[in-house]
């Protein structure tokens, strides 16, 4: 239930079933399919439990160390990555968020409804239409009121011009005011997962006076977030300084949702308790290079830093207080299936066998307990439970490697098996990459490495143009979020949004079934058959779960969101601006 109107009743079960048919017959042709248990566990995203931090201080600056630059601050335009999603959460704020157990919960929406069956009599209608209120008082900070037409105006800015026209523009039919606190979203065909587009980047909520300026606001938003946009300095800083007329977020209304009480237990966070701001101001620093970023917290430079290494946190952890999410995205090589030689499953297959995953996690952990799944879910996610060893995809075996080596080299007619792995600059992603070319030529595999620029290797991503690249994904908290990285109407075209152009009938029906079904155990179901699926084909050469961790001084408070969150991800998150200075 989000707010009080959202429907979840099942009216689209035969639509679904259909889908859900196509599917099992689609699995049972591709051999032994082993469904996982229908009580898979939830399990926090970090350690268990919240600290007790205290009463909110006022006053201070806190400034935060990010792993890479955002190329502007309007999100429905520019890139952003989970670095762009830390910065651009503390002026701008979405309708939706999730809770602990991926459920959708209002921030600045009030409630979201889906018509059902009584309303049209249609089944093919269903869930089609989606009815969505906001919350009445919320001021930008340029004065305005927060209206439905400034959120249209975000939400078809993102639909038209921005990259999420490639996934939602066969979806999305219209999105209209209803009236100045409500609007209305209508589909091309029944979606029962939408709200999660407005719990991603789309669903940031930008001012009338933003999106007039002439470059939308990229170099100066205007948001309702606790701090409002100061100045930008390109690969130097973001500052903000606190809104005095900032609302309170959720957690503050007299009267909360349901969902949004649930929630605010789960982090801790009182009834009645402002989402910030705390702090006077806030700095964001892109430091690229993971040794000098945390250098500059180890030198009182900055007092916080975003890190993916698991080596920050063995070394930091005694001094500074940690937050960790291990447990999100994936860390792999991911195959172009549309280039030789990984257009061949044998030399996809040689590949994954020549890997020897605990030997990597062992390079990347630093004592950590870095884990290493074989699935785009985790094992103890919602959507995982299923141990790394029986989702089908190929152990480490050198001898079967060199077999399937042989095989290639005999259907193609190649004398070698060779390609470039390509990657980004960072010297512990070209270590990685090192590490990785040595473990092939031991079979027999020649690997050229060439590192790329981000925006470089971006295009090149988007364009098909590679064999093999070092990635990070899969991170979000609900899979129809990820529809585009495995459908087949993403593999082709102007711009590739699945990157490995890899599609099948199991993938498709599995990806239509989750995007119906509204029951979270047939949904997960259907998931794990695109997984094991995509494993049989070896898409994607599993290397470790990327090990995200917030590490900040000890009088840093407010953390307690990332604690329970699920935060590895490019999710919006509009509690970074409840951070406090305990003095």
């Amino acid at each position: 239930m989000v707010g009080n109107d959202l429907q979840t009743r099942r009216r689209g079960q035969p639509v679904a079933a259909v889908l859900l048919a196509l599917l099992l017959l689609a699995a049972a042709c591709g051999g032994d399919q082993k469904n996982a248990s229908d009580t898979a566990s939830t399990t926090p995203a970090v350690e268990a439990g919240i600290t007790q931090e205290g009463q909110p201080q006022q006053g201070g600056k806190v400034i935060f160390a990010v792993t890479a630059e955002t190329n502007g601050w309007n999100p429905a335009l520019a890139q952003w990555a989970d670095a762009g999603e830390f910065v651009g959460s503390s002026f701008l704020e979405p309708l939706f968020v999730y809770d602990a157990d991926q459920n959708i919960v209002p921030w600045l929406a009030e409630s979201a409804s889906a018509n059902d069956l009584s309303e049209s009599g249609d089944i093919n209608e269903v869930l089609t239409r989606w009815t969505v209120k906001i919350r009445q008082g919320i001021k930008f900070h340029d004065g305005t009121e927060m209206t439905a037409k400034a959120v249209v105006d975000g939400i078809l800015l993102a639909i038209r011009d921005g990259l999420s026209r490639v996934a939602l523009g066969p979806m999305v039919q219209s999105v209209d005011v209803i009236d100045t606190y409500t609007f209305r979203v209508v589909t091309t065909e029944p979606w029962s997962a939408f709200l999660n587009v407005l719990a991603g980047p789309v669903g940031f909520v930008m001012a009338p006076s933003m999106l007039a300026k002439e470059d939308k606001g990229q170099s100066s938003p205007v948001g309702t977030g606790a701090f409002r946009f100061e100045s930008w300095k390109q690969d130097d800083s973001v500052k903000v300084r606190a809104f005095e007329d900032y609302w309170g977020g959720p957690c503050a209304l007299p009267n909360p949702e349901d969902s949004v009480k649930k929630l605010c237990a789960e982090v801790g966070v009182p009834l009645g308790q402002r989402n910030g701001p705390y702090l006077d101001a806030m700095e964001f620093r892109p430091i690229v290079d993971p040794q000098q970023r945390a250098n500059a917290l180890a030198s009182g430079d900055v007092n916080m830093i975003m890190s993916t290494r698991a080596v920050d946190v063995s070394t930091m952890k005694d001094r500074f207080q940690v937050v960790k999410d291990y447990n999100s995205e994936k860390t792999f090589v991911m195959l172009s299936t549309s280039k030789p030689p990984f257009d061949n499953v044998h030399a996809r297959r040689a590949l994954a066998y020549a890997t020897d995953r605990a030997k990597i996690v062992d390079q990347v952990s630093s004592g950590e307990d870095v884990r290493s799944d074989t699935s785009p879910f985790s094992e103890t996610s919602r959507w995982g439970g299923v141990p790394p060893d029986e989702t089908g995809y190929p152990a480490y075996d050198p001898q079967k490697a060199r077999e399937e080596i042989e095989a290639y080299k005999a259907q193609t007619g190649q004398s070698a098996l060779r390609f470039k792995l390509i990657g980004l600059p960072p010297v512990e992603e070209l270590t990685l990459m090192q590490e990785l070319q040595e473990m092939w030529r031991q079979v027999g595999i020649e690997a050229q490495l060439e590192t790329i620029e981000q925006t470089a290797y971006i295009i090149k991503l988007t364009q098909g143009d590679f064999q093999a690249a070092m990635f990070r994904n899969y991170g979000y908290p609900d899979p129809d979020s990820q529809y585009v990285f495995w459908a087949q109407e993403t593999a082709k075209g102007g711009i590739i949004i699945n990157f490995s152009q890899y599609y099948s009938d199991v993938t498709e029906n599995a990806l239509r079934y989750g995007r119906v079904e509204t029951d979270r155990t047939k949904r997960r179901e259907a998931y794990q058959q695109l997984s094991r699926d995509r494993n049989a084909q070896v898409i994607d050469v599993w290397l470790f779960d990327t090990p995200y961790a917030l590490i900040a001084e000890k009088n840093i408070k407010g953390l307690n969101w990332f604690r329970v969150l699920p935060w590895g991800n490019f999710m919006p998150k509009p509690y970074i601006t409840g951070l406090w200075i305990s003095r």
